[in-house]
């Protein structure tokens, strides 16, 4: 049930958010399964340790590392501007991870 919820928070999503905003959703969003998946002391590192744990068991193309220092660091600076094609790829990559994910 939760991924079904984190899924269609991401969809309704989409074109509604400014880019810093659609980064933090896609953090809570993966933190929040982790949480429904009883894995507190994952979802309570750091950013970037957190990205750096959860990409040891994905395929390069799928790693969230990939995407970024915007997407790693981008909820701490002051202004975050993503083209069309960083957008598209944190979300696909976030979907990914959600419907794939065994925390």
């Amino acid at each position: 049930t939760y991924r079904r919820e984190a899924l269609a928070a991401l969809k309704k999503a989409d074109d509604t958010l400014l880019d810093k905003e659609l980064i933090i959703l896609c953090h809570e969003l993966i933190r929040r399964c982790l949480v429904s998946e009883q894995k507190l002391s994952l979802a309570a590192l750091p950013v970037g340790s957190l990205m750096v744990e959860l990409d040891k068991k994905r395929a390069k193309k799928h790693q969230f590392q990939s995407l970024g220092d915007d997407f790693i660091n981008g909820p701490y600076r002051s202004q975050v501007e993503l083209n069309a094609q960083q957008k598209a790829l944190i979300l696909s990559t976030t979907r990914h991870w959600i419907r794939k994910h065994h925390a």
